[in-house]
């Protein structure tokens, strides 16, 4: 789809990946000492960042949830009930990133 020649399709995903992982990177860090990207409690870009560590789930090499605050992150938001349902109402099964 986003290639004319099939055979570069693999490079292509590779470096999405790769910068991909560049950006999980700077989140990772950025979440350093704290529990949620902004102030003290869960918000939407939390909620989002969880549903772009899901896609990431599925990356050939390193993936978001091999980063440690990333990692801890999508653990404790996961634990919310509302999260719990929402992942339930979609049929969806761990890992959920």
């Amino acid at each position: 789809r986003y290639v004319s020649d099939p055979g570069t399709a693999p490079d292509v995903m590779a470096t999405a990946e790769a910068r991909l992982m560049e950006m999980f990177a700077l989140l990772d860090r950025a979440l350093e000492g704290w529990d949620w990207l902004v102030g003290d409690r869960p918000t939407l870009a939390d909620l989002f960042l969880l549903m772009m560590m899901r896609w990431g789930r599925n990356f050939a090499g390193r993936k978001p949830r091999d980063l440690p605050n990333l990692a801890r992150h999508a653990a404790a938001i996961t634990t919310r009930p509302a999260v719990r349902r929402a992942f339930a109402a979609e049929g969806l099964a761990e890992p959920f990133y």
